[in-house]
């Protein structure tokens, strides 16, 4: 699946459940309806999006959320992963990391080995694409897990 950097605004004559979260893996941000798709809409919505928001018809919502919570249960949940992509393990380990401790307190804390809280680190930055410790803080900050 191709990477978008940009926010993308669709106008479907018809969108069905089943391609939301597709439509969202693509980097759309508002779905518009066709017979809604005026000159003034367009611009309101594109500036919007362009500003952060998103906008999806009300009748999309409650199926969006079903999805997201069915790729909750069946993906992340049963691979030990949260909607960060970040374990609970690892959460604690950039908790302590966020709280100023080096790698031999982290192990205390935690009652794990040097070694292991050093594995637990770097196989989140491998899998993230983060760069360092300083990124892994930052990106679990973001995410709003510490």
């Amino acid at each position: 699946m191709p990477e978008f950097t940009k926010p993308i605004v669709l106008v479907v004559q018809d969108l069905r459940e089943s391609q939301l979260l597709g439509a969202v893996e693509c980097g759309v941000r508002a779905v518009v309806p066709l017979a809604q798709a005026t000159c003034d809409r367009l611009v309101q919505t594109i500036t919007a999006v362009a500003a952060g928001a998103g906008e999806i018809p009300s009748k999309l919502v409650g199926p969006l959320l079903d999805q997201v919570h069915l790729l909750h249960d069946k993906v992340l949940r049963p691979n030990g992963l949260t909607s960060s992509g970040l374990t609970p393990r690892e959460i604690n380990v950039l908790t302590l990391l966020a709280d100023g401790k080096d790698t031999g307190e982290v192990a205390e804390a935690l009652w794990y080995s040097e070694r292991t809280v050093k594995n637990i680190i770097q196989g989140m930055i491998s899998r993230l694409d983060l760069r360092n410790r300083a990124h892994a803080v930052a990106y679990a900050a973001r995410a709003g897990v510490i």
